[in-house]
């Protein structure tokens, strides 16, 4: 417990106890998915991050650290997959009938327009 920091600030407290806790997997995760408005990855948080981070890793064998970091990466990989949409995929049969219909439906709104033209001069 010799690395515990004390704050007066309770929101850092918060986050030194997290970062104590949490295991290197955690703080992996948490580093590779921080935005950049995370208050935890800015300035002395996130030296102090960092440093646990590298303390932590140190601890573990290289396995055991390349295998939680395959594993975040994974899982990062399986949520951008599942969020991303398919850009290149053709539009769903359902979706490509209702393009359709929609320009046959403009298609006579435009034939009535010029014919009601043609009566009008």
């Amino acid at each position: 417990m010799g690395n515990l920091k004390l704050s007066y600030d309770p929101h850092e407290q918060l986050a030194l106890n997290w970062i104590q806790n949490a295991t290197y997997e955690e703080m992996y995760r948490r580093w590779r998915t921080a935005t950049a408005a995370d208050p935890m990855m800015a300035g002395s948080m996130g030296q102090h991050f960092l440093r646990e981070l590298d303390r932590k890793g140190l601890r573990l064998s290289i396995a055991q650290e390349e295998a939680a970091r395959e594993k975040v990466k994974g899982e990062i990989a399986e949520q951008l997959r599942k969020d991303e949409p398919h850009r290149n995929d053709p539009p769903a049969p359902d979706s490509m009938r209702e393009i359709v219909n929609n320009l046959e439906e403009i298609k006579r709104l435009l034939i009535s327009i010029d014919q009601n033209t043609e009566r009008e001069r």
